[in-house]
């Protein structure tokens, strides 16, 4: 091999280690964003609860009334087609700790609740100053979530951002202050006159 040949042969070899280290490079950045991605999704979730595992839900209405509402079943008989008695089944229902008289409006108690399915934090805040700065050390509103193993989930909420409207919170005792959307906020602010069932009439 002629010394003109090595030095082809040295030189390609060079762009071959130089490719691979590059190619080796990428795939370890994109395995760290993968990872760094996937533990900000996790971190972002706050609280993640199936619907029918919630027991109750207690927070402050807008006129300041304490209102808890509780998730409970009623065990009915089913039967099949032929009128035989297929056993238990269970039907969901909503009422009013406060006041058991009361018929609570079951879809509008779903629409609320049903955002503990997946709550989740928009962003953090970085360096946070006093809770008074974000309406924490007195909040505008308390939620408290009970469920069916009786785990217990507090959302404490502040003011709201006057730029990007969200609201500023506090979850448990974690002293790590979010920012989440407003649509939690906004539905539990809710007065119980607002979540009676409508009494239908039946038509003549």
């Amino acid at each position: 091999m002629s010394d003109s040949q090595k030095r082809q042969l040295i030189a390609l070899l060079g762009v071959l280690v130089i490719a691979v280290a590059i190619l080796v490079g990428a795939l370890l950045y994109n395995k760290i964003q993968s990872d760094k991605e996937a533990a900000e999704e996790e971190a972002a979730v706050l609280i993640e609860l199936e619907y029918d595992d919630i027991e109750s839900v207690s927070y402050t209405s807008e006129s300041g009334d304490a209102i808890t509402l509780v998730h409970a079943y009623d065990e009915v008989e089913s039967s099949d087609a032929s009128g035989d008695e297929s056993g238990d089944s269970s039907t969901g229902y909503w009422y009013c700790a406060e006041d058991e008289s009361l018929s609570i409006d079951y879809d509008t108690v779903y629409s609320m609740v049903s955002n503990f399915e997946s709550l989740s934090c928009t962003d953090t805040v970085d360096e946070p100053g006093e809770l008074s700065d974000y309406g924490l050390d007195d909040p505008s509103n308390v939620i408290t979530i009970i469920d069916v193993d009786g785990v217990e989930y507090v959302l404490t909420i502040g003011d709201s951002n006057s730029i990007t409207s969200e609201y500023y919170a506090l979850f448990n005792d974690d002293e790590t202050i979010y920012t989440i959307d407003s649509t939690v906020p906004a539905a539990f602010t809710a007065e119980l006159s607002s979540l009676i069932e409508e009494e239908s009439s039946d038509a003549e």
